[in-house]
């Protein structure tokens, strides 16, 4: 017996002795831990239409996951306990998922239409691009101008054949100048990723994106200079 209703039907997944379930309060919750959203979570909940609830492993790791008809789906990682969002296509559309089941030693999604896919050791997404997108916490300047002198992100450099785009924002988010393009090759093992000059502003934000079909994984560290 718990408190907590549930928002709508399908909000609602089995886990490992457990559940995963939206509630009545706009909160993720686990049975038996309780709440585990985070506020960007509660308000794509309370603001836009979530449909389901999935669940699914991959690389060792347990998700739990809200499709959302009209955003992105929110996947929590129960490994870390973080959140993050997860689209389809380059122009980041709501994830299209619809179930999910595990078969042997791999699981499968379904996908609104009818298609099913496998997970698995690739870094495409239903053949396209796997498009990984990080924004920064916003630099603020006290009231004052910050000039931005150097910016540099650590990618795996030299593997592959590859380029990463860099937006960056004056207004916490809002608004995004148009992206900055820096590539490598193969071999580039000593490459640094550094733009220069950006500019000065009261506070900054800044966001990377690789849609690259390879293995790019990238510090969550971002340096820079002012």
């Amino acid at each position: 017996m718990i408190d907590t209703g549930l928002k709508d039907f399908g909000l609602v997944v089995k886990i490992d002795g457990a559940a995963f379930f939206v509630g009545d309060d706009n909160r993720a919750h686990i049975l038996g831990l309780g709440p585990v959203s985070i506020p960007a979570v509660e308000t794509a909940i309370a603001t836009k239409n979530p449909t389901k609830c999935i669940y699914f492993e991959d690389e060792g790791h347990s998700f739990c996951g809200i499709i959302f008809e009209d955003c992105p789906a929110w996947i929590y990682d129960m490994s870390t306990q973080e959140w993050f969002e997860r689209a389809q296509t380059e122009t980041l559309d709501p994830w299209q998922i619809s179930a999910s089941t595990k078969m042997g030693d791999t699981w499968y999604l379904g996908r609104d239409g009818g298609n099913i896919y496998s997970l698995g050791q690739t870094y495409t997404d239903a053949d396209g691009a796997l498009v990984r997108v990080m924004i920064s916490d916003t630099l603020e300047g006290d009231g004052r101008f910050v000039p931005l002198r150097e910016l540099e992100v650590f990618p795996r450099i030299g593997f592959d054949n590859a380029a990463i785009d860099l937006r960056l924002s004056k207004d916490g988010g809002h608004s995004w100048t148009d992206p900055k393009q820096k590539s490598w090759t193969i071999g580039d093992y000593d490459k640094r990723i550094i733009w220069r000059g950006l500019g000065a502003a009261r506070r900054w934000t800044a966001e990377v994106k690789i849609s690259e079909p390879h293995n790019i994984p990238m510090n969550s560290q971002i340096r820079v200079q002012t």
